[in-house]
């Protein structure tokens, strides 16, 4: 039989960590989150909870604000308010604003228990489909939504270029350095000039709409002038069907690369992050919006003896003035900010939230997201409700914490947040 599934919206870690310890242990499957704000993105997200205990003294939001928006939202699950909140025209307002029972501080935690089980058997659960025990459907296709992202990202079969090959009669094929979902990257020469670069050779031939992408691509990427930022140099035709780009040649491993091989040092990664924070500042100030920051996406230029980050792959930009059509919704799932998720308006600070994550990863050497993070329901679960595990250096956890920030309006800006980032450079 499946677990009955219950959301406890509690600030204190005490309280919280006992109620989740209590439940668990009488089979129920337990959301727990820290504000009232998470508390009402959960229930909007998720249409499977069974019953909620909900707190009303919360940061950002309280729980009468969570009830009366959930409420008149159309949420019909039991909620029970669980608080301090004693007073008699609290009770009286909880319970008018559609509250299903009222339970006050300091629990009884068997009581406590015994009421919600009790409302539980007024309202029994619904059958859940046999072939699908597992994986619940949310209400706006959040799943769906991830599942559209991970498809995207998959490469294409490479289109193979032999060396000696010609493009646009300026460059000549060297070798072929790797393939994306887009297109396929070559090392390239460039005839009169003898130098070096990096040719991005459209995957989908034949494809306008592609063509058109990858020219996309390269006008964005000419907009944004910063050392921490690949530079597109030329653009070009490939007849009969597709198309070309031209970037500076980086010599490096990605820091998904180097991360792989092992956890990473704040020496190398406060840096970089710092840097591709400072592209993201100059490339959000031309109206742009990067869709799919990740350790993958930053290379470590190797040049003067030293390490340069550079923030690649354009091909997810977006302008802000153009619209965001369902089908066009890219990135790394484990990266994507809350509000892409919920399909809300988004902008530059979504590109801070993965920043956000990467530095986690980078440091931690693995994900911030508990469980499976190949499971698309987990991964959504965490980043509407989830925090990231304390990495036991407060500045740098104060500076992961603001980065990310749940709410995009608590969230800091680019420059903001490369500030921050430098602070705790400096010490």
């Amino acid at each position: 039989m499946t677990a009955r599934q219950i959301l406890i919206a509690e600030d204190d870690d005490g309280s919280r960590a006992l109620l989740e310890k209590q439940l668990k242990h009488r089979g129920y499957a337990v959301t727990s989150v820290g504000d009232g704000e998470l508390a009402l993105a959960a229930l909007k997200t998720h249409a499977d909870f069974d019953a909620v205990l909900l707190d009303v003294m919360m940061p950002r939001m309280s729980g009468f604000e969570v009830l009366r928006q959930a409420r008149a939202g159309g949420i019909t699950v039991p909620i029970i308010m669980a608080t301090a909140a004693a007073a008699p025209e609290d009770i009286v307002a909880a319970l008018d604003a559609g509250a299903d029972d009222y339970v006050t501080k300091p629990f009884n935690f068997p009581v406590l228990v015994a009421r919600l089980e009790a409302r539980l058997r007024a309202t029994p659960a619904a059958p859940k489909p046999m072939p699908k025990p597992v994986a619940p459907v949310t209400e706006d296709g959040l799943v769906a939504r991830l599942k559209a992202i991970a498809a995207r990202i998959k490469p294409a079969a490479p289109i193979e270029l032999k060396p000696g090959v010609e493009l646009g009669g300026r460059y000549a094929i060297v070798g072929r350095l790797g393939a994306g979902s887009f297109g396929t990257v070559y090392q390239a020469r460039h005839i009169d000039l003898e130098q070096d670069v990096a040719v991005k050779v459209l995957t989908r031939g034949g494809e306008r709409g592609s063509i058109e992408a990858l020219r996309k691509e390269a006008q964005r990427a000419c907009r944004v002038r910063h050392p921490n930022a690949v530079r597109v140099v030329d653009f070009g035709l490939l007849p009969p069907s597709s198309a070309f780009l031209v970037m500076e040649m980086l010599d490096g491993e990605t820091l998904d690369a180097k991360v792989k091989k092992g956890r990473l040092g704040t020496d190398l990664v406060l840096p970089a992050v710092r840097g591709v924070l400072g592209a993201l500042a100059v490339l959000h100030k031309q109206g742009l919006v990067h869709r799919d920051v990740k350790p993958g996406n930053v290379l470590m230029h190797k040049e003067r003896g030293g390490e340069t980050p550079k923030l690649i792959d354009f091909g997810t930009a977006r302008s802000l003035d153009e619209p965001d059509e369902e089908e066009a919704i890219l990135g790394s799932p484990a990266y994507v900010s809350p509000e892409r998720i919920r399909g809300d308006d988004y902008d530059g600070k979504s590109d801070v939230y993965s920043c956000g994550v990467m530095l986690y990863r980078l440091l931690a050497g693995a994900l911030p997201i508990p469980g499976d993070t190949h499971d698309l329901d987990n991964i959504a679960r965490w980043h509407l409700t989830g925090a990231a595990p304390p990495l036991g250096q407060p500045k740098i956890d104060g500076v992961i914490r603001r980065l990310l920030a749940k709410n995009p309006a608590d969230r800091p800006n680019a420059e903001e947040a490369e500030s921050l980032v430098e602070m705790v450079v400096w010490g």
